[in-house]
């Protein structure tokens, strides 16, 4: 990663994994990250942000009502300079950078998530406000929403999961927006994570889960909930996403989306136009 030289890195969560989302826990394994020589020459080189997905917020698909919630954000905040943490009078890890031509919301989809039987939230009333109101009065060309949970899948801590839909089809219609990009990412070993992008105009939704019994990709185009979906399955393993968001001045090009195996190098590359996105 740190080869490719990166204008920013992102973490998307699960980094590190904990059983209970301890403060001890928490320390102990961060230590161990940030002492890997390749972890140091990326995050010493590069800016870098991070949000949570729940094995570095607590339990598995857990919510916010686990009793270690708080000793998790405050662990959190120990390792990650992001710019802020949540709102005064809302706690959490959401927080927005403006970076060129994008501006970045960085969500926090466990601390105010509940699941049934307590009344269904993925983002809260106020977070989710925040974000439709940044998306709303942003002025960058790009806007990217990043999320620790999928946003297509229907998990019950997911963003397509029946008692979540609802704040999943918010996001993806606020005033003067189309449809999303959306791209889930490969963060770890074996889980997805997902980087939404909205342009002035965009719309389509693009996904990339993994399968483990197949090696080759072969990326195909399913509509799910008004949205578009490019489902592409591989075994490789240990892979992340290189995101590039090209100017105006870039007739040709918008997005390139490439995804990167430690052993393979690159092994798939999505390249949108600004029409495709409607700019």
């Amino acid at each position: 990663m740190a080869q490719l030289g990166p204008d920013i890195a992102l973490f998307l969560g699960d980094l590190p994994y904990t059983k209970q989302g301890r403060l001890e826990e928490l320390r102990e394994m961060h230590k161990k990250i940030r002492f890997d020589a390749g972890f140091l020459h990326l995050t010493s080189s590069t800016p870098t942000f991070a949000i949570w997905d729940d094995h570095d917020f607590g339990p598995d698909d857990t919510d916010g009502t686990h009793p270690y919630a708080a000793e998790a954000l405050g662990g959190f905040k120990e390792w990650w300079p992001n710019p802020s943490y949540g709102l005064p009078g809302t706690d959490g890890i959401f927080t927005s950078v403006r970076w060129g031509d994008a501006e970045i919301f960085l969500l926090d989809d466990r601390f105010h998530q509940r699941q049934p039987p307590s009344a269904p939230a993925l983002l809260g009333e106020q977070q989710l406000r925040w974000l439709l109101e940044g998306l709303a009065s942003s002025t960058a060309r790009y806007k990217v929403i990043v999320s620790g949970t999928q946003f297509g899948r229907t998990k019950r801590d997911a963003w397509a999961a029946p008692h979540h839909v609802k704040e999943r089809e918010a996001s993806g219609s606020s005033p003067g927006h189309r449809q999303p990009v959306s791209c889930s990412c490969p963060a770890t070993r074996t889980g997805w994570r997902s980087t939404g992008f909205r342009s002035d105009r965009a719309c389509i939704f693009t996904t990339l889960p993994p399968h483990p019994s197949e090696n080759a990709w072969s990326p195909r185009m399913t509509p799910t909930r008004g949205w578009a979906r490019s489902s592409t399955p591989t075994g490789s393993r240990n892979l992340f996403c290189e995101l590039e968001l090209r100017p105006a001045a870039d007739r040709e090009t918008a997005l390139v989306l490439r995804v990167y195996s430690g052993a393979d190098s690159q092994i798939h590359k999505l390249t949108l136009s600004p029409a495709d996105l409607g700019l």
